[in-house]
Order: structure tokens, then sequence, then C-alpha cells
């Protein structure tokens, strides 16, 4: 899965690519961070806090859970191919979600081989 060093590099490539004369500065006010803060998150150095991601991704259109590299579905109200399964469990602490994930492996193993 992707960092948010990733992703928060992808969301401002594809604003430029909207705007190519857009600056750091002009995109880190879009969610009330400095041109400082931006630079070290693309760069790598830090993370916003969870209310700041919360803005990031309701500002930029995806979820939080992409935000973080948690998931590869953007946004999963608009995304056709979301799971339902995918939508309850967004929430849940990553440990929970990783559970999950072994646990539907391991039904679908078990059930493949009775076919």
């Amino acid at each position: 899965m992707a960092t948010f060093q990733e992703r928060i590099n992808q969301l401002y490539e594809e604003a430029k690519d909207t705007d190519y004369r857009l600056t750091q500065t002009e995109y880190a006010a879009k969610f009330g961070a400095t041109r400082n803060q931006l630079k070290g998150w693309l760069d790598g150095r830090g993370e916003p806090s969870s209310e700041m991601m919360k803005l990031i991704a309701k500002m930029q259109g995806v979820s939080v859970s992409w935000l973080v590299g948690e998931t590869n579905i953007r946004n999963f109200t608009n995304d056709p191919s979301a799971n339902p399964i995918d939508l309850k469990i967004d929430h849940l602490p990553p440990e929970a979600i990783q559970n999950i994930k072994e646990y539907i492996e391991l039904m679908r193993l078990k059930y493949r081989q009775k076919r």
C-alpha cells in the first residue's frame, strides 16, 4: 500500500495538473497549513494531525483511509467498485482490518478447495 507521503504528493501533482501555476503555499493554504508543513509532508518528514488529515481528505474528495494508504479506494461513496464490507470496516483500527483480511483469505482458501 501507499504511504501518506506518496498520496499527498499524488494529490498535489493532480492539483498542479489542473492549475500549473499552483504553488505549494497556495495548496497548503487550502487546508490551513503552511508551505513548510506541506513541504515536510511531501518530503516524508512527518504527517498532519488527524483533524488536518480529515480536512485534507474532505477537501480533496478522498477518504482518510486512502490518504494514509490503508486502501486503494479513493472515496468509498463515489467508487462504484467499493465493496459494502469495505464501507463497514473503514473506521476500524488497522489491526482489526488486517485480522478481517486474514480471515477473508482463510475463507477464500477453504471454499476454493471444496469446488
